[in-house]
């Protein structure tokens, strides 16, 4: 009943979050689609870590529901170890194992790819923590504090996540592959697609009609599209500002939105996490406060979209 109330509370804040057809960005008009591929990772990456939480969430419930069923304790840390993995390993085409780019390029150039990285640690140090606990090898000191303080700084990191992060590279470097997807996304929709192209459209057109997205964002601060840009709105109506001076374009802000709600609930989750392990409230509800959050949470990634 907790889960039902607290889902029917948080999704019509979100702003109409809805799935969409696997995270593909569309400006239709009469005979073409405008598609940014890019967004098809993006969305995974939190589809994945959503499906991740909402297992190790039910999990948890189950053990604390079911006496019988109490060595799901022990299972379910291994679920944000492999989220933790995933992150840390794949969750950025353009880093190594993935891609070309060494991690010291990462930590240097990319500040959305280092930010999904300290995430996958994050993640892997809770999922350590908690087996830990299990297990009774936790220090007592770190009983109480140690998953609401990771819970609280990946939340409060949430807050400052940067979509429009730019790796470094040149601005086209991934053409090749995004044709070879665009290709395969066309022959399976039978549509005539074509990429996100801020050189193919006015600056103005693309913020307006293309809603961009991170990656989009992150060419243009490297390259004259953004001069072009800026000059063009200087002139037109003034439109929100975002982070480094972006122009934030509808579907910006409901990413930035979405990203809020993800702070909220997690630092919800540390408070719930920190009055069971302190045993602050002796209440039978209160050791389902924070699986119930997970829950939630990885409810919110699963519908997780950049697309209006």
């Amino acid at each position: 009943m907790l889960l039902l109330l607290a889902l029917v509370l948080c999704l019509p804040l979100l702003g109409g979050i809805a799935p969409t057809d696997h995270g593909t960005n569309m400006a239709s008009s009469s005979s073409t689609v405008v598609i940014d591929p890019d967004v098809i990772d993006s969305e995974w990456n939190h589809h994945v870590a959503g499906y991740i939480l909402i297992g190790s969430a039910l999990l948890m419930l189950l053990s604390l529901r079911f006496h019988g069923l109490a060595f799901l304790r022990a299972v379910w840390p291994f679920l944000f170890i492999a989220a933790g993995l995933y992150l840390l390993a794949w969750s950025d085409k353009e880093i190594w194992p993935r891609g070309f780019l060494s991690w010291t390029w990462l930590i240097h150039h990319d500040a959305e790819a280092r930010q999904h990285k300290i995430y996958g640690l994050l993640l892997l140090i809770m999922g350590v923590v908690e087996y830990l606990r299990w297990r009774g090898n936790l220090m007592s000191h770190w009983k109480a504090w140690a998953f609401p303080i990771l819970a609280t700084v990946g939340a409060c990191l949430l807050l400052v996540h940067d979509h429009g992060g730019n790796s470094g590279l040149t601005p086209g470097w991934d053409n090749a592959e995004k044709e070879a997807r665009i290709a395969q996304m066309a022959r399976a929709s039978g549509r005539s697609l074509v990429p996100v192209s801020f050189k193919a459209h006015p600056a103005s057109e693309a913020a307006t009609d293309v809603g961009t997205q991170h990656h989009d964002m992150a060419h243009m601060a490297s390259s004259d599209v953004h001069d072009e840009m800026v000059s063009s709105e200087s002139n037109s109506t003034p439109h929100p500002k975002g982070h480094s001076g972006h122009v934030m374009t509808p579907a910006m802000l409901q990413i930035k939105a979405q990203h809020l709600w993800f702070t909220l609930v997690g630092i919800a989750i540390a408070l719930f996490k920190f009055i069971d392990d302190g045993s602050f409230w002796r209440k039978r509800f209160v050791p389902y406060l924070w699986p119930s959050g997970i829950f939630v949470l990885g409810s919110l990634l699963a519908l997780y979209t950049e697309t209006l």
